[in-house]
């Protein structure tokens, strides 16, 4: 009964553990229009294309990761905010959770992104969900949908 109970235990934290095919990531990827999950489980679409929600990351094999932050440049257009460049680099560790460790670039602040969970859908979509550390929020997270380009 014992071994069959440590069996069990194993296997069901076997299954919790979903590492990702890391040639996967690799590429540059585009956000489209992230879903909005508030606190009471509730799924929302965000209502309008808002730039600041458009950032790419670029994930690149040796570990590289370039993260551009997506800007309102002209009533509407997106685009780049070069001044807030960060690049680092982004890890998997063993139970498949990932880490972005990066610095920006006009004046070395670090900024950690812990993403609560990456995953792909049919391997054409990454979907990177982004805690939300507001307490006051009535969002929980964001889900980021993004196609390589």
């Amino acid at each position: 009964m014992l071994l069959l109970s440590v069996i069990i235990l194993f296997s069901c934290a076997k299954e919790s553990i979903q590492i990702i095919d890391e040639n996967l990531i690799i590429g540059r990827w585009e956000p489209m229009q992230p879903d909005i999950i508030l606190k009471n489980g509730e799924e929302k679409l965000t209502p309008e294309k808002v730039c600041d929600w458009y950032d790419t990351y670029t994930f690149l094999e040796d570990g590289v990761l370039i993260y551009d932050d997506g800007i309102d440049v002209n009533s509407g257009t997106c685009g780049t905010d070069l001044t807030y460049e960060l690049r680092g680099r982004w890890e998997q560790n063993k139970v498949g959770d990932f880490t972005f460790f990066l610095t920006r670039t006009e004046d070395g602040e670090e900024v950690i992104i812990k993403p609560k969970d990456l995953y792909f859908v049919q391997e054409d979509f990454l979907v990177i969900e982004r805690y939300v550390n507001d307490p006051d929020s009535e969002i929980s997270y964001y889900r980021y949908t993004f196609t390589k380009i």
